[in-house]
């Protein structure tokens, strides 16, 4: 299990800091105030859906856009006016950005111009070099970008981001390039080499896997808002609302009669998820009744869809054999969630 470690606040003390971070669009679109603290070495995943704010706060980290209130700390400096080539940023961008005319050292060259390196030209080699073999690409340098692999150019991209030894890093949504059979896998090697680097870490993902495998900690966004702050296990047991707890996970969300015969309190919504569901012997209390309309097999589980009594369609997940599509069945709950109707 992972640490939770700071959850919001202003960041004092924190290694990198956003206060209450703010961009107005328009009289009716706006991102934040967000505050956000994030410590030396941990890294952080914004989550959300499209238009939630995640690449705009990315790019106010990075210096890329200049908010209309707030302010942007690394290590206690007040960095919010300072330009991007200053500000010791190192950002990958989700299309990588790499230049196809360009081999690979002169690619991850291209990230130090403007930053200055010692002895000039040999100075610059040596970063290069040192930049390629922290992300185990050493020996790359005259290879070109057509000849590498997508996880091989992500890296080249990581590369380039680091050679300047920036003090965070950022990155927008690093892995949607890559085929959905490479992305479990290189996720987990990029956590690794992110880890054993030892930098500070933030990036954009609208996929909840992602961000459960690669962070430390999840910041949850919606239409500009910061909803939740804390570890994959934080979001998914103990969700802040309903929108976190139906974003993070699968999840089932019952109203009226259904709530109340799981205990629910009048103007309560309940969300249980779909491995809360039990197949009960018998109806009783706390027990939902239906027929089992659909079942999907997934392997050492399976996914039953129950439309119950009450007309609402909840997921079940169980055993392959638990259940049959036409059956009747009968359903108690090991843990719900409940929240005021008005989240709804």
């Amino acid at each position: 299990m992972r640490e939770g470690g700071r959850v919001g606040g202003d960041g004092g003390g924190s290694f990198l800091a956003l206060d209450e971070l703010q961009v107005r669009f328009s009289d009716s679109v706006t991102i934040g105030p967000v505050s956000l603290s994030i410590e030396r070495g941990e890294i952080l995943a914004l989550l959300g859906p499209s238009g939630s704010g995640k690449t705009t706060l990315l790019r106010l980290l990075a210096g890329f856009e200049r908010p209309d209130g707030g302010r942007v700390r690394i290590e206690g400096e007040d960095v919010t006016g300072v330009p991007p080539a200053r500000r010791r940023v190192g950002m990958v961008f989700q299309h990588y950005a790499l230049f196809p005319h360009l081999d690979v050292g002169e690619n991850v060259a291209f990230g130090l111009e403007g930053r200055g390196t010692r002895d000039g030209g040999s100075g610059k080699g040596e970063a290069v070099a040192a930049a390629l073999a922290l992300v185990d690409l050493a020996g790359f340098e005259r290879r070109k970008v057509q000849e590498l692999s997508g996880g091989q150019q992500q890296r080249v991209a990581l590369a380039r981001a680091l050679a300047p030894a920036p003090r965070v890093l950022a990155l927008d949504e690093p892995l949607s390039n890559l085929d959905p059979s490479l992305r479990e896998r290189t996720r987990r090697e990029l956590r690794q080499l992110i880890k054993r680097i030892g930098i500070t870490a933030v990036f954009v993902t609208h996929e909840q896997d992602e961000a459960f495998d690669l962070g430390d900690r999840i910041a949850v966004l919606s239409a500009g808002r910061l909803n939740q702050v804390g570890s994959p296990e934080e979001l998914y047991e103990r969700p802040a609302n309903l929108f976190v707890g139906t974003f993070v996970g699968r999840a089932n969300v019952l109203r009226g009669t259904a709530a109340r015969a799981l205990g629910a309190a009048p103007g309560q919504i309940v969300l249980v998820r779909p491995e809360q569901l039990r197949f009960a012997a018998v109806a009783g209390g706390g027990a939902l009744s239906g027929v089992v309309g659909e079942r999907r097999y997934t392997g050492a589980a399976a996914f039953f869809q129950v439309t119950l009594d009450t007309g609402e369609r909840v997921e079940v997940q169980a055993a392959p054999d638990a259940a049959r599509v036409g059956e009747r069945v009968h359903l108690s709950t090991t843990r719900t969630l409940q929240f005021a109707e008005s989240e709804g």
